[in-house]
């Protein structure tokens, strides 16, 4: 029976991915959804040594050409926050994140749990510009497996 439900759930990922190309979700947001992270991240591989970046982006990528284009595409998102006139307004911010990365550096799924006192309305906006920057930018790398990045931001003006 086991067996049977997981397999549903990697069916309902797999069709759920097909329609979700580069959905921003505020972690609130997941249950109505119907997206469950541990799902996420049994289909989407993380890395965290050598060994396990290879089978990831096989042995021609170097973690330099990672490490180029993961600064490229946060430089490119900071850029388009700014050409969309989006400031924190607030003195700090802090947020997780949790990026779903297909095999062609597109993103799948951009998850994000923002610090209790930032407001509904802010992270709305936030995640509204994440959505339009997912649907005309990738991060410039192919992997041989979908792949996932997650981390803690901290803004202070």
């Amino acid at each position: 029976m086991r067996k049977v439900i997981t397999v549903f759930g990697y069916i309902f990922l797999f069709v759920n991915t097909i329609h979700a190309q580069g959905k921003c979700l505020l972690m609130t947001e997941l249950n109505s959804c119907h997206i469950r992270i541990s799902e996420l991240d049994s289909a989407y591989h993380s890395f965290n040594d050598e060994k396990s970046f290879k089978k990831t982006f096989g042995r021609k990528t170097s973690m330099n050409e990672f490490g180029y284009a993961w600064n490229n595409f946060n430089d490119s998102l900071q850029h388009f926050l700014n050409e969309n006139k989006f400031v924190w307004s607030e003195d700090s911010v802090n947020f997780r994140y949790r990026i779903y990365f297909n095999t062609d550096g597109s993103v799948a799924y951009w998850i994000i749990e923002f610090n209790p006192d930032i407001s509904k309305k802010r992270e709305l906006e936030y995640a509204e510009l994440i959505q339009d920057f997912t649907q005309t930018h990738k991060m410039n790398i192919r992997a041989k497996k979908k792949f996932s990045m997650s981390g803690n931001e901290s803004i202070m003006h």
